[in-house]
């Protein structure tokens, strides 16, 4: 026990429950970590034999760093296998990470890239107990230190932390402690300061090789070899710290160091989360949308995937790059989006991979192609090759086209609504686009418009001045909604649309003599019936005395 204890932090020693309670889950959901079974070096121009050997393998580490758990496959001597690749040199492994972190005390999981996103969403269902989102936003961008002008930061800040609140939503990032993510570490903190009784749930969707001190997260019985003393203490090129303000953590394994790249596995993460919750009769998809803040390359290939899968984007303007140059051609092909030329044939989405798609989108925005690939210049740095640039070309090509400009919203300081309120827009927008409009969406986004207080935004997008296919339930659930949450804008619109209060508030007595409306007892009762108001309301005391009935 002694040797254990000097070797784990007090804390980990303590909480070994921690990865013994999801054991079974682990072992239910066979989730695997990814490890290396074949080290193949890459030579070293100048090197000798000596140092070659001391070379690092294509997944990064040294050959005495892998755990040579699987059967140690020589390097054949076929050129076809002298190079390092993923798909044929790693392998699924049993789990060895995975508990509460050891200073934050918050659930992590290590596992395998290949792992089946509705795997974890169970997980995290079901053993970690999470609850179920209404909103799940993702924060993309930056990766490095970067300067946002200080009114911009602040209402940034205040938009993802006000829209996190009142939707009882989810903030999902890379989860470090750098660029755009520790921002929103930041705001995360101060609000726990402020407001102690809020919980914002973030999550870290994290590459496991690109963790600095993993070591302390490997379970007490592992059977991964472990690096010399100080080896994972150095911060090599690659290696972050995980921001220690988020609630959970799913580190992504594909048995590589040092690279952040998840490929798409975040976006089909929260689609996974977002359809979770649908039967066959309810489609209650939770919206998702994703806030870019900054960003080089790597982010117009997020953003690139995101709108291929629905998710609506919303660029923050004057953070700098790819938001601001995405956001400047926005606006600059406004009016050629509008154009009647062609009408019908843009109203479908072209997508980038087959020649006469990318030969579309490249003569309809054919003027503006050479200042693009300027600016796309300046953000690479010309540090790609001419094949990247095309193809990032043509991603920022995707984004421009008019069947897609309902999901893209740009907030600056210059905006009309607050950030919260373009975020709502953008999921509104991007869900018209893509439902058949039922009465069911119409229903579930005006409780998220209650939510955020958008009035202005509810009554342009999902009122219409038309409500009149909402049953009397519905409108009875919205109306209490209304008033519990104290929108009065709202209540004043669902009045002058015509909501029946009488129905609502009021039931006819069959039996009485009379033939009188009475007054629901049973809804003025739930109205004041909600956690601390019972202390404060005389109301309720009233309701409740044994010489009152209620109905």
């Amino acid at each position: 026990m002694g040797r254990n204890l000097k070797t784990v932090p007090l804390k980990w020693s303590v909480q070994t429950g921690g990865s013994m309670k999801w054991l079974p889950a682990v072992n239910r959901l066979f989730i695997k970590r990814r490890t290396c079974t074949t080290f193949i070096p890459k030579p070293e121009k100048g090197s000798d034999e000596k140092n070659q050997r001391e070379n690092r393998c294509g997944c990064k580490r040294l050959k005495r760093e892998h755990s040579w758990e699987m059967p140690e496959i020589e390097l054949l001597r076929d050129p076809q296998d002298s190079k390092w690749d993923a798909k044929k040199h790693t392998k699924p492994a049993f789990n060895n990470a995975y508990g509460q972190m050891p200073e934050t005390n918050v659930p992590y999981i290590r596992c395998d890239i290949e792992t089946k996103p509705d795997t974890l969403a169970e997980l995290m269902f079901k053993d970690w107990e999470m609850r179920e989102p209404k909103l799940i936003m993702c924060i993309i961008g930056g990766a490095k230190y970067f300067k946002l002008n200080e009114r911009l930061e602040k209402e940034f800040i205040k938009g993802i932390i006000q829209t996190a609140l009142r939707a009882d939503g989810w903030i999902v990032t890379n989860g470090f402690k750098v660029g755009a993510v520790q921002l929103v570490g930041d705001a995360i903190y101060e609000n726990k300061l402020t407001n102690p009784k809020s919980e914002i749930i973030a999550v870290g969707v994290s590459k496991w090789g690109s963790v600095i001190n993993r070591e302390s997260l490997l379970n007490k019985n592992n059977t991964e070899k472990k690096t010399k003393k100080g080896v994972t203490n150095e911060k090599r090129k690659g290696a972050q710290e995980l921001e220690k303000n988020h609630t959970h953590f799913l580190l992504l394994d594909d048995g590589m160091l040092y690279d952040y790249d998840t490929k798409d596995y975040r976006t089909r993460f929260v689609t996974a989360i977002s359809r979770r919750f649908c039967t066959e009769t309810q489609r209650n998809v939770v919206p998702v949308v994703t806030i870019v803040v900054e960003g080089g390359p790597d982010t117009l290939y997020t953003i690139y995937n995101d709108l291929k899968h629905g998710i609506p984007v919303v660029l923050i303007d004057g953070s700098g790059r790819v938001p601001n140059l995405l956001a400047k051609f926005l606006a600059r092909t406004k009016n050629l989006v509008y154009e009647k030329v062609d009408g019908e044939k843009w109203k479908e989405i072209f997508d980038i991979d087959s020649a006469d798609s990318k030969q579309i989108l490249r003569q309809r925005f054919y003027a503006y192609e050479e200042e693009i690939n300027d600016g796309l210049g300046q953000i690479t740095g010309s540090k790609k090759s001419d094949k990247d640039m095309e193809d990032l070309l043509y991603r920022f090509l995707y984004c421009l086209q008019p069947a897609l400009r309902s999901h893209i919203k740009s907030f600056s300081l210059d905006s009309d609504r607050p950030l919260a309120e373009t975020i709502f827009e953008a999921i509104i927008e991007a869900r018209q686009k893509t439902s058949p409009n039922s009465t069911a969406d119409r229903i579930q986004l005006l409780q998220l418009a209650l939510a955020w207080d958008c009035i202005e935004v509810a009554k342009e997008h999902i009122i219409k001045n038309n409500v009149d296919d909402f049953k009397l339930d519905a409108e009875e659930k919205l109306f209490i909604e209304a008033l519990e949450l104290d929108r009065p804008a709202f209540v004043n619109t669902f009045i002058k649309l015509g909501f029946d209060l009488q129905k609502m508030f009021y039931q006819y007595d069959q039996q009485d003599q009379n033939k009188q409306w009475k007054l629901k007892w049973s809804v003025l009762k739930k109205l004041y019936n909600e956690g601390d108001k019972r202390k404060v309301c005389l109301f309720y005391a009233l309701l409740n005395l044994p010489s009152i009935t209620i109905n």
